[in-house]
């Protein structure tokens, strides 16, 4: 910072001998020049008629003179001038040199430069109010001044009042699209909230469907099964009925059947019925032929039914009889029900 502050000084020196150089070459040039036009413009003596010749002699040697004067004035001055243009060169360069340092200088150097005392620069900063105060003020003045002079009925003054219109209607304009603006940006914001929480939705919709998908696929499959079950049963149960009824038919056609039975009924706590019917030779051990015939309801609406057909071979060691039962029919209905239910 020192060696700067001291560069700028001797700039500041070398500038201010320069000046002074400068003013005193002008000064000596002019006083000589003004010596020689004084020296050219003497007063001539007063002579007689016979010193004519003479005196046109005189006049020429004076004329010489005064030639070679002028030309040596000329050269003093083109001297004179050369000297000046140098000088202002080095000054030139030398400004030229102090600008290119103050823009090098850092904004340290800048700020410790331009330090100043706080109350000097208090009365700097009140003094610069009070400038741009009065500035304003003029200004407003200049423009009543105006005003007053051109009146109201002055074309520049009506261009202004339709310039001042115009602005403030560009400015209602700006306003109202700067609210307009707002609005459709919290709108948007909003409706970005809305789309994101419709996507969330959305995913969640996805997944559960899925879900119902991979479920309902599940009950396909076990409807199907259930199908197929359900067809097997009822060829199991029409393949058994039609052996039951051969059975019976070979039955009848070999001993016949009476009719002359009893009927017996009995209800038990269950609520269960039974039904038995018998032929007039059931009482007898030694009967060749027992027809028995068991039916058994449950409270919960399911039939068992029971049929034992007893032929003479099962005394002497025949297979067992055959048992027949309805829950698998019934259930095989129910399960055709729902499905046609469902679908």
């Amino acid at each position: 910072m020192n060696k700067k502050s001291l560069d700028w000084l001797k700039i500041k020196s070398s500038l201010a001998k320069l000046h002074e150089d400068l003013f005193w070459e002008d000064q000596r040039c002019s006083r000589r020049f003004f010596m020689d036009i004084q020296s050219n413009t003497s007063p001539e003596p007063i002579q007689d008629e016979d010193e004519k010749p003479s005196e046109t002699s005189s006049k020429q040697m004076d004329g010489d003179e005064l030639q070679r004067q002028l030309q040596i004035s000329q050269k003093r001055e083109n001297l004179a001038n050369l000297r000046l243009a140098v000088k202002e060169k080095q000054l030139r360069d030398l400004l030229d040199e102090n600008e290119s340092m103050k823009r090098n200088a850092s904004d340290e150097n800048k700020a410790d430069c331009t330090l100043v005392d706080q109350a000097v620069g208090v009365m700097f900063s009140a003094m610069r109010d009070e400038i741009r105060k009065a500035r304003k003020d003029a200004k407003l003045a200049i423009l009543e001044l105006r005003a007053l002079k051109n009146g109201s009925e002055s074309s520049d003054t009506k261009a202004l009042a339709t310039l001042c219109k115009k602005l403030e209607k560009e400015n209602a304009e700006l306003k109202n699209e700067a609210t307009r603006t707002t609005r459709l940006e919290t709108v948007l914001s909003y409706c970005r909230k809305t789309v994101e929480g419709l996507r969330k939705r959305c995913r969640d919709f996805g997944d559960i469907l899925a879900e119902r998908d991979e479920e309902i696929k599940r009950l396909q499959a076990e409807l199907a099964r259930a199908h197929e079950e359900n067809t097997r049963l009822q060829k199991n149960t029409d393949g058994t009925r039609t052996l039951q009824v051969q059975g019976d038919n070979q039955i009848s056609e070999q001993y016949g059947i009476d009719h002359h039975g009893s009927v017996s009924v009995v209800t038990n706590e269950n609520v269960e019925e039974v039904v038995s019917v018998s032929s007039r030779e059931s009482a007898h051990e030694e009967m060749e032929f027992d027809d028995q015939v068991d039916r058994v309801l449950t409270p919960g609406a399911s039939a068992v039914e029971a049929v034992n057909v007893s032929s003479p071979e099962s005394i002497h060691g025949a297979p067992e009889p055959e048992t027949i039962s309805s829950d698998e029919q019934d259930v095989i209905d129910v399960s055709s029900s729902k499905d046609s239910s469902i679908i």
